[in-house]
């Protein structure tokens, strides 16, 4: 969008000095033009100037280009406002209210070079250096909290597992299938298991070694799950040096995940005095190392036997 400068006469004037002052009056254009570009200066998009002509004293040839401007010298008054639109660059006569104007309009941005600007400086080596400094210092301030809040969240995870899995075990299995945790039923099949509680038998029915529900209504007795969702790639590994041996189950089982993402395993050391069983659900907690010995009663257990293990104890009778 361009500017436009207005160069305007009165017009009780006799034909030879009208025709004089339209060649004045675009020598003053000619000359404020050169004025502004001498100065060097861009200026502001769109203003009219208006010369209203009182005496041939020499063009006044100094342009300001703030809005709403006026300034007087003598009987020559220069307004400066805002141009309503771009104006053509041509020269044209006006009719208003019987007085005639010569109005030469051009363009202020248009003829001159674009104005070069500074380009934008880049870092130095030593702000550089600096800003990388501080970028270290924040991460080694949030780090660690990330990661202690990190930890914690996966620590809650798995006391929410293991107190889902009891509710299961101890309530719905242990009732459907006549006051029994899930073992294996077949010892001798491929390949032979171990006589000990395995989580595998909440996603697999120990009579029939798939999914097949066996629950009577009537008797309500039978397997009738999985009673728990199985989750994609969750599978439970021996791995004797980390305490995953094979009495949890055996290579491929489908098993219970923790917050770590390690197979939860399912200890009973044995029956107390009054008949109940003494069970334990284990995670192996933050290491993946399994600490606590399944055989050891819950009541005997010391802080080094837990380590950092995630268990959770309960009864059934």
């Amino acid at each position: 969008m361009g500017e436009t400068a207005s160069l305007s006469c009165p017009s009780r004037l006799t034909a030879s000095r009208r025709r004089r002052s339209r060649a004045s009056s675009r020598l003053k254009c000619l000359r404020l033009r050169l004025a502004v570009e001498r100065r060097g200066r861009r200026p502001q998009p769109n203003f009219v100037v208006n010369f209203v002509e009182g005496s041939p004293d020499k063009a006044y040839d100094k342009a300001y280009d703030k809005g709403n401007a006026r300034k007087k010298t003598r009987n020559r008054e220069l307004v400066i406002r805002r141009s309503p639109r771009p104006q053509p660059n041509r020269c044209r006569s006006l009719e208003q209210e019987k007085t005639e104007r010569t109005e030469c309009h051009f363009s202020l941005l248009s003829p001159f070079p674009p104005v070069q600007t500074a380009s934008r400086r880049g870092l130095t080596l030593a702000e550089l250096l600096i800003v990388l400094a501080i970028l270290a210092v924040v991460a080694g301030l949030v780090l660690p909290a990330v990661g202690r809040y990190v930890g914690q969240s996966r620590d809650d995870v798995t006391r929410q597992s293991l107190l889902r899995l009891r509710d299961v075990i101890a309530q719905t299995y242990w009732e459907d299938s006549g006051r029994a945790l899930p073992r294996p039923a077949d010892l001798v099949g491929p390949p032979p298991r171990e006589n000990h509680p395995q989580l595998r038998y909440l996603f697999i029915n120990p009579a029939t070694e798939d999914a097949q529900v066996t629950y009577d209504p009537a008797y309500r007795r039978g397997w009738r799950g999985p009673y728990v969702v199985e989750l994609p790639g969750a599978q439970y590994t021996v791995d004797a040096a980390a305490g995953f041996s094979r009495p949890y189950g055996e290579t491929g089982d489908p098993a219970v995940p923790d917050g770590w993402g390690r197979p939860v395993v399912l200890q009973r050391p044995g029956v107390l005095l009054d008949g109940r069983q003494d069970v334990r659900l284990v995670s192996a907690g933050p290491d993946g190392i399994l600490t606590i010995p399944p055989s050891k009663a819950t009541a005997l257990l010391s802080d080094t036997d837990k380590g950092d293990d995630v268990w959770l104890s309960f009864e059934v009778r």
